[in-house]
């Protein structure tokens, strides 16, 4: 019934398309294709021409590299000891042609040329150097730089000539030192974590100026791989196992001095928090949200109370729970989790529903049929568990959830990594998160593009990544600056990201740069501690672990004063949000004697330049019983003419409502008004 239902919608839509914007041809967004660049690349061994046994070998190359580089990792193997240098700086030293040596050297790469120099120090009698230099755009593209026959060599640094070659480095598979099963590209930079005895030193993070990072402590045996944190009301740290339990931390002045467990039976907590006199946990294994007590108060957690079950995967899971606004619980799912019977929604009961028009064959593999709307959500309820909502959803892998000053919500949601260079491809972005809102998560070419006016926008397209913590800086003693972004972990890639957000109308836009970065620095999660500081940990999929605090040793720089311009957008920003809460208080049942915004209240709103308000005031109409402004959909001249946003909203309102459409009669004056051309320059804007 509910497919025929969707069907039936769906056909309907199409069809006040087709009438409105008379002929319409296909015409996809061009793909971004794979290019030869992407390929794994096919370094040769190179060795001068004529070479002296015992001396040094020099090499040299020169490249032009694009600006942005997500990450460059330099991946070098060659007889005797090898020394790299990049634009005159030395980055990397390494030694034999078993392995390649990896380095991370992404903040010595530039825009524009760059130069290679290799100096070699061998016995043998030609120094033989394999070399790939990977850079990684946040698009997805890979280009490789590698050693072959185009490159200098000299032996005395001064007289260049063209190497010589050896064939390619993959010419014998079982000794290739560049095999990706030993040697790690940028993304499986967390592969160098497994069966590791140590965390990566704290030395060779590369940060800004005026921070210090330190190491506070590896993972010892037995203590597993970490995937969560959070600061208890005394100030230890608590620590989520992978596998099963917790630790708590009592934390010294440069190291942990006292580890102690604390849960044995909890299955991966994938979020941790300290609220209302208890610890709530998010055992993703488990599949539950717990409430631990402590009602004797010495340490011990005797009291667990389930709030929450909830069925489905484990992969994309349930994830980070927080506090948020009015001490209300907020629990993010990725989009295996089903959604629980116990949530109220803040959307029509059919606002997520198939509405794949032409669907694809491989879209109907077993895992993705598995993932049901509304996919990965936001979940909030009381401090006691009760009383549960939906918020938004169209989400995918969203790890974690963080509130601004003003008790927004963000998230930094995960792209699908099989899709990169398809149309519908998504990278990872941080979202504003509102009520009623779909941000356009579908199994893959169902995925809702940008464009759409029933998709929200983000606030920042990152790129290529897999997001995990994230936590603003409200708390940081940090100079404002850093103090007021959002600071989000990229696992694979290894990097903390700061994101600085601006408001834009009833929402935001941002820009993100850089703030942490490692290899292997596959960070889990983060926070920040009472000191001001912000710890994190690393870990996940049986890496070694280890726990990390960043502190500001520099000047406290405060922001420059707002002039008047600034300060009156800031103003006019904050009305437009006041204006979306208002109309997102109607989005959810009355409470007893609560005065509700009206059709004729809301109406206008469908107009608004501003598709934030656009979006709250059409989910408002959305939750109005249909037969209340069905009508006004149909008046003579609302649809056609003029620039207003009006028709697609309202038209989008009556697709989403929960109820029967009465089909149009031509014949009546006010059905009548279907057959008028829409604005062309305004359904360009609105629908492509």
């Amino acid at each position: 019934m509910h497919s025929r239902l969707n069907a039936i919608r769906a056909s309907r839509c199409l069809a006040i398309l087709l009438t409105l914007a008379g002929p319409v041809c296909f015409a996809p967004t061009p793909a971004h294709a794979f290019t030869e660049t992407n390929n794994y690349p096919k370094p040769e061994w190179i060795s001068a021409a004529q070479s002296v046994t015992g001396t040094p070998g020099f090499f040299h190359h020169t490249f032009t590299n694009a600006p942005g580089n997500l990450k460059a990792i330099l991946l070098v193997a060659g007889d005797g000891k090898i020394s790299v240098e990049l634009n005159g700086q030395p980055v990397a030293d390494a030694e034999g042609r078993e392995r390649a040596a990896g380095f991370d050297v992404t903040p010595h790469v530039r825009a524009g040329e760059n130069t290679v120099r290799v100096i070699q120090q061998s016995a043998a009698t030609q120094n033989r150097l394999g070399f790939v230099l990977e850079l990684s755009s946040p698009q997805g593209r890979i280009h490789w730089i590698v050693s072959d026959t185009n490159w200098l060599a000299s032996a005395n640094g001064k007289s260049w000539t063209r190497v010589a070659s050896h064939g390619l480095t993959s010419a014998d598979a079982a000794a290739d030192p560049f095999d990706p099963k030993r040697a790690f590209d940028a993304y499986n930079s967390w592969q160098l974590a497994k069966g590791a005895n140590a965390a990566t030193p704290a030395e060779s993070l590369t940060m800004p100026p005026g921070f210090k990072a330190e190491l506070l402590r590896s993972a010892q045996p037995g203590e597993d791989s970490w995937i969560a944190l959070a600061f208890d009301p005394q100030g230890h740290l608590t620590i989520a196992k992978e596998k099963r339990g917790l630790l708590r931390f009592t934390l010294g002045r440069s190291a942990v001095e006292k580890v102690e467990v604390i849960n044995d039976t909890l299955l991966e907590c994938r979020g941790l928090l300290y609220a209302h006199g208890a610890l709530y946990a998010s055992a993703n294994g488990s599949h539950v949200l717990l409430r631990l007590r402590d009602p004797k108060h010495d340490g011990v957690f005797d009291d667990a109370q389930e709030l929450l079950h909830t069925d489905g995967g484990t992969g994309h899971g349930r994830n980070h729970v927080k506090l948020g606004p009015y001490g209300k619980i907020y629990l993010i799912h990725g989009d295996d989790v089903t959604l629980t019977p116990k949530a109220t929604s803040h959307c029509p009961p059919n606002f997520f529903a198939p509405d794949q028009l032409i669907p694809a064959a491989w879209d109907e593999s077993p895992a993705r049929l598995a993932q049901r709307l509304p996919l990965g959500h936001l979940l909030r309820a009381d401090a006691d568990g009760t009383n549960w909502e939906m918020l938004c959803g169209g989400l995918r892998n969203p790890l974690d959830v963080a509130f601004n000053e003003d008790g927004e919500a963000f998230t930094y949601d995960a792209d699908n990594e099989r899709d990169i260079g398809a149309p519908w491809y998504k990278p990872t972005r941080v979202l504003h998160l509102v009520s009623g809102g779909d941000y356009g998560w579908r199994r893959s070419t169902a995925t809702f593009p940008e464009f759409r006016p029933d998709c929200l926008p983000p606030v920042v397209n990152i790129g290529v990544g897999s997001p995990t913590g994230i936590e603003f800086g409200t708390r940081a003693k940090f100079p404002d600056r850093w103090r007021r972004g959002l600071f989000i972990s990229d696992w694979a890639y290894g990097r903390i990201l700061a994101v600085h957000m601006k408001p834009a109308g009833a929402s935001y836009t941002g820009t993100s740069e850089t703030f942490v970065s490692g290899r292997p620095l596959n960070v889990t999660d983060l926070a920040f501690g009472p000191d001001g500081a912000m710890y994190f940990v690393t870990g996940g999929r049986r890496t070694q672990s280890g726990l990390y605090r960043v502190s500001s040793v520099g000047p406290m720089e405060k922001e420059p004063e707002k002039n008047a311009a600034e300060l009156a957008e800031e103003n006019k920003c904050a009305e437009l949000r006041k204006l979306r809460h208002q109309l997102e208080a109607s989005h959810r049942p009355p409470k007893p004697d609560e005065t509700r915004l009206t059709v004729a209240d809301i109406w206008p709103h469908l107009s608004h330049a501003d598709p934030w308000i656009r979006h709250a005031a059409r989910v408002a109409l959305e939750r109005k019983s249909f037969e209340t402004w069905q009508r006004k959909i149909l008046r003579p001249g609302m649809i056609g003419g003029g620039n207003s946003p009006l028709p697609v909203t309202a038209l989008l309102a009556a697709v989403h409502a929960d109820a029967p459409w009465p089909e149009p009669n031509f014949s009546h004056p006010y059905d009548a008004s279907l057959t008028d051309p829409l604005s062309l320059n305004f359904f360009a804007r609105e629908l492509r």
